[in-house]
C-alpha cells in the first residue's frame, strides 16, 4: 500500500491515526504533519508514527484540517504529493470537485463522526470523479479500525454530516447534561 500521511493531528486526526494503527497499518509506515509541535511530539512518542515535512513518497494522505485552513494547506504541501497518491478528506463541507479543482490527484470524501475516537465510529465515504473502485476499497480497509464504513452518493454527504457527523456529538451533550443534573439531585457521578 506504500506510506501513508496525516496532514492535521487534531482529536479527528488521532482518531483516524489511532484507527489505522488497528485496521493493522505498522506505525512506522505512517507519517504526521500537524501545526503544532507539542501535538506533533505527543503523537509520534504515543504511536511511534513519524513527522513528515513534505509529502514526498507518500501513496495515501489524509487531510484532517479545518474547512478554513483547506487552500492554503494545498498549496503548501499539494506541490510534494505524488500525482499517483490517494487523497482522503476529511473537510467537512468541501466537495471533491473543489479539490480536484486545486490538486491533480484521485480524491474520496469520508465524513466520519466522533464515535471513531473510541473505534465504534460510522464513516460515509464517496468517491471523486477520478476516484477508482479500488480506491474506496482502500479507504473502506484503512479506515475499519474506527468503526463502520459506508458507501453514499457525495450528494448525501451533507446530510450525513448533519445527522451522523453531528449527531452522536449532540446525544455526548445530552448525556452530560443528564449527569449533571443527577448529580444536582444528590446523586454521584458513578450512579
Amino acid at each position: 500500500m506504500g506510506s501513508l500521511a496525516l496532514i492535521g493531528a487534531g482529536a479527528m486526526g488521532e482518531a483516524i491515526l489511532a484507527g489505522l494503527i488497528k485496521a493493522g497499518v505498522p506505525a512506522h509506515e505512517i507519517g504526521i504533519i500537524e501545526k503544532r509541535a507539542e501535538r506533533s511530539q505527543e503523537l509520534t512518542s504515543r504511536y511511534g508514527v513519524q513527522e513528515l515535512r513534505d509529502l514526498q513518497g507518500v501513496s495515501h494522505c489524509f487531510l484532517v484540517v479545518k474547512p478554513n485552513d483547506m487552500q492554503t494547506t494545498l498549496a503548501t504541501y499539494g506541490p510534494t504529493l505524488p500525482a499517483d497518491a490517494l487523497v482522503i478528506s476529511i473537510i467537512a463541507g468541501k466537495p471533491t470537485s473543489l479539490i480536484e479543482s486545486l490538486i491533480p490527484q484521485r480524491v474520496v470524501r469520508v465524513m466520519p463522526n466522533t464515535p471513531a475516537l473510541v473505534g465504534a465510529g460510522m464513516a460515509a465515504i464517496s468517491a471523486g470523479s477520478r476516484a477508482t473502485d479500488a480506491d474506496i476499497a482502500d479507504v473502506e480497509k484503512l479506515l475499519s479500525g474506527t468503526g463502520r464504513v459506508i458507501r453514499v452518493d457525495e450528494s448525501l454527504q451533507d446530510a450525513v454530516t448533519a445527522v451522523s457527523g453531528s449527531g452522536p456529538a449532540y446525544f455526548f451533550r445530552i448525556v452530560e447534561a443528564m449527569v449533571a443534573a443527577g448529580m444536582e439531585l444528590g446523586l454521584t457521578q458513578e450512579v
